[in-house]
């Protein structure tokens, strides 16, 4: 159904909010790999995927997935087969999540922190038949948490592949014993696959289509990976797609602008001219320098932890082992044929994070992404080519359409640091210099809190959005006042494919003067948001409710669970258990999750509110609120903090600081200070921890 005659929702009053792009109508591309393939033909040399000093093409990652594809279509995986995608943030991924969907797969994609149990339930109740890891996981438990699933076919990657840098912030069991490669003045000795500076090899002479042995370096994860070589030779069977600029190396990409901090980080050199009947061959690899190093098996063979010692009752097909990803993508597999993937098939099958009970797996539509993807690249003015720091992990809805997708549809770069460390972050920042990036307020506090951070570090940034957690407003003015930039306010969820509701660029979100809430912006030209009270009544504008949200980014339910899907779709209209309210010019205020008000004595206090203002004493890093049992109340309000570096301030001081500015029913009874609030990997503060601690 639609708003209801009369209703004044109905008339959309956010459309006066939204510039002539947000409201003109968008033709997204069908789907994700048709935004891909565009991208790739609109630039095909352009750095598709960043790396720490490692650069992939979009023309080298369009072959690598395409191989990918090939080997999964091998392996029986076809149209509507899930595959599940358990990885931090960097390459691989990507040309995981690409292979899969060339493939016609859904990719299915799994927090790396899940431990057995948790990984076991989303591979079990999704289906999936194919699984890509890290190997070092593979080996320890995820072998035996497949256990019983349909899993027949394993992946396995290794996060120091395809860059040199290993940064021991990142990667601590690879720190060097002398300085990085890409430190500033070193040349590194041997650069991986698209690292800067690579000088193509001669060709080594081979017969025609050999797929030559490669070298493999021991991983101390106990993966085994092909290093130094930058593509395999293409198979017999597939004429190469590999570009010539493959084997040197493509001109610094336009869309990536060095800082004036980054000095001693090598350019990439001009692309050589192809030349004689090896040009378009990748180059032989490098012979290994020092003691000797095994070699990759010739065919398929199971390689890595787990091969041999999966148990038998592991999926249909032959016994699992895991193979590398990198080798697989290197080898040429012939591409299948185009499923010829529609706006309707399902791309994802995104599990809720768990902050509230059992993840359940949302069906997130190829169209429910191109269209998101979309409307963040004609909303922002960010340029074709720009660089989108992949802040949020890829693995959450929030980075894979925001970052990932509207990367693809903008044909920029995305950059990737396996996993958030600030002060990798920082240095990222200043070497990539991207146009985009959107993470959670607790990301943004910790990059703040770092002690070299300093307004160079955002300069070249158009536009920086928080999502996924809520935004206080103090954050957003002390990050303005001490680094020159205004961070935007965001709303979505994993059942909206990300955003239904944001703040325009061309403006700043309003704080609410009665709740101090600050807006997380405005709904779309094509997404309607009501606000309905707890019988599926609307509520007048300016009301607080029940969100709900309809429009193109809602998906169609939850995989293999009806009953839920009828709960929270009715009439497809998108029922967010979030409660908030719509002002006479269509903002929209989150106030909290309808499970976490506090019943105190009576009266409601919502938590988002007692955070905002403890989020304002100049000593608090994080706060989270929570009800807790009481005998006379029958629940009281329990602030959990963290403090900033270097603060000090005890629970007696910051519950007086809220009694001040609170109702006498509203501010914390109870204050206990952590060193850190629990979050999950996309940085929502865990409440029901606390609560269970409290």
């Amino acid at each position: 159904m639609t708003a209801p005659s009369g209703s004044p929702y109905a008339t959309r009053p956010w459309l006066g909010r939204l510039s002539p792009a947000q409201a003109a109508p968008v033709s997204p591309p069908a789907s994700v790999p048709d935004a891909f393939r565009a991208a790739a033909a609109r630039a095909p040399g352009r750095t598709a995927l960043a790396y720490f000093d490692g650069r992939i093409t979009y023309a080298e990652a369009d072959a690598l997935s395409d191989s990918l594809a090939g080997y999964l279509a091998g392996r029986g995986v076809g149209r509507g087969d899930r595959v599940a995608v358990m990885l931090q943030n960097t390459p691989h991924f990507v040309l995981a999540v690409l292979g899969a969907w060339k493939a016609g797969a859904v990719v299915v994609p799994v927090n790396p922190m899940y431990k057995a149990g948790e990984a076991g339930h989303v591979l079990r109740d999704s289906g999936a038949v194919a699984l890509v890891c890290e190997g070092g996981p593979w080996g320890e438990y995820l072998w035996e948490a497949a256990a019983g699933s349909a899993v027949h076919t394993v992946l396995t990657a290794r996060p120091t592949d395809l860059q040199t840098r290993n940064d021991p912030r990142v990667f601590p069991a690879h720190a060097p014993a002398e300085p990085a490669p890409g430190a500033p003045g070193q040349v590194p000795a041997e650069p991986a696959f698209g690292a800067p500076g690579q000088v193509p090899a001669q060709p080594a002479s081979r017969t025609p289509g050999q797929v030559p042995a490669e070298p493999v370096s021991p991983d101390p994860d106990g993966d085994l990976a092909p290093a130094g070589s930058r593509c395999a030779e293409p198979s017999p069977t597939r004429p190469s797609t590999v570009p010539a600029s493959i084997a040197g190396g493509a001109p610094q990409d336009p869309g990536l602008h060095p800082g004036p901090r980054a000095q001693g980080l090598r350019p990439r050199p001009p692309v050589p001219p192809a030349a004689g009947p090896d040009a378009d061959r990748a180059p032989a690899p490098r012979a290994p320098v020092g003691p000797a190093v095994d070699r990759a098996p010739a065919s398929d063979a199971p390689v890595g932890p787990g091969a041999g010692r999966a148990p038998a009752s592991l999926g249909a097909g032959p016994g699992v082992g895991a193979v590398d990803l990198v080798r697989v993508a290197r080898q040429g597999h012939p591409a299948p044929g185009d499923p010829r993937l529609a706006a309707a098939d399902i791309a994802l099958i995104s599990y809720t994070s768990g902050t509230s009970g059992t993840p359940k797996g949302a069906m997130n539509p190829h169209g429910a992404i191109t269209y998101n993807a979309t409307r963040q690249v004609t909303g922002h003015p960010v340029p074709e080519g720009a660089g989108y720091f992949a802040l949020a992990p890829l693995f959450h809805i929030t980075g894979l359409v925001c970052e990932l997708a509207a990367c693809f549809v903008n044909a920029g770069t995305l950059v990737l640091t396996h996993r958030f460390h600030p002060g990798a972050v920082l240095d990222a920042f200043l070497e990539h210099r991207p146009a985009y990036a959107i993470g959670p307020a607790t990301a943004f506090t910790a990059l703040a809190a770092h002690p070299d951070a300093t307004r160079d570090h955002f300069a070249s940034f158009r536009v920086l959005s928080s999502g996924g957690a809520p935004l206080p407003p103090a954050l957003v003015e002390r990050l303005r006042a001490d680094f020159g930039f205004y961070l935007r306010n965001g709303y979505g969820l994993t059942e909206c494919t990300a955003p239904c509701a944001s703040v325009p660029a061309h403006l700043e979100a309003p704080v609410d003067p009665a709740t101090g809430t600050l807006s997380v912006g405005v709904p779309g030209a094509q997404t309607l948001v009501r606000i309905l009270d707890e019988h599926g009544a609307e509520l007048p504008l300016g009301e607080a409710g029940e969100i709900a949200v309809r429009g193109p980014q809602v998906v169609p339910g939850y995989w293999g669970l009806p009953d839920a899907t009828a709960a929270a779709f009715p009439d497809g209209e998108l029922r967010t258990g979030d409660v908030g309210f719509m002002d006479a010019d269509g903002w929209l205020y989150v106030v909290d999750r309808k499970k976490d008000m506090i019943n105190t004595s009576g009266f409601k206090v919502w938590p988002r509110e007692v955070e905002d203002v403890l989020y304002t004493h100049p000593a608090v890093r994080e706060a989270a609120v929570v009800g807790v049992p009481d005998p006379y109340r029958g629940e009281t309000v329990k602030a959990y903090v963290s403090l900033c570096p270097g603060a000090s301030a005890g629970p007696a001081e910051l519950a007086a600081y809220c009694a001040d500015r609170l109702a006498a029913y509203k501010y914390p009874r109870q204050v206990e200070i952590l060193p850190v609030l629990p979050q999950t990997t996309s940085g929502k503060i865990l409440r029901r921890e606390l609560r269970d601690r409290g």
